[in-house]
């Protein structure tokens, strides 16, 4: 949910500080509020979702390290892997847009859309890895 979320407020934040906080920096010359541009809020979007993806296939490697390719063992992976693949790559589209302020409506409505699959199969694949987990300790 939180990588989900991060661009829309990371990119709602420019138009935000644009309107209220440059006020600060115009009137009383507080360099905190300077305005920037949509370029530092596109890397700022991009953080997290990069960062996440990358996680995801560190926590695969050490899966595969864990049980081998025991493609029993290993069901809840390939249902986790797609899902947050899914949500990484669907979070990093909204930064690499042309001109964000107009494509976060469509992210929030793609975002609602896609949001019950992505809770189900994530659901999913905690149950099976938590039955792996129960085998394990067995």
């Amino acid at each position: 949910m939180l990588i989900l979320l991060s661009p829309i407020s990371i990119l709602l934040a420019k138009p935000f500080s644009d309107k209220h906080l440059s006020k600060l920096y115009y009137e009383h010359g507080i360099w905190l509020f300077k305005p920037i541009g949509w370029t530092t809020y596109r890397i700022l979007s991009l953080i997290l979702p990069s960062y996440a993806l990358g996680l995801q296939f560190y926590l695969i490697e050490g899966a595969l390290a864990l049980h081998g390719l025991d493609a029993a063992a290993l069901t809840f992976l390939a249902i986790e892997t797609a899902a947050v693949s899914f949500s990484c790559i669907h979070a990093l589209l909204s930064g690499l847009s042309r001109n964000p302020s107009q494509y976060i409506g469509k992210y929030t409505r793609a975002l609602k859309l896609i949001m019950p699959a992505i809770l189900a199969c994530l659901l999913t694949a905690a149950i099976l890895e938590s039955h792996q987990l129960f085998i394990l300790a067995g």
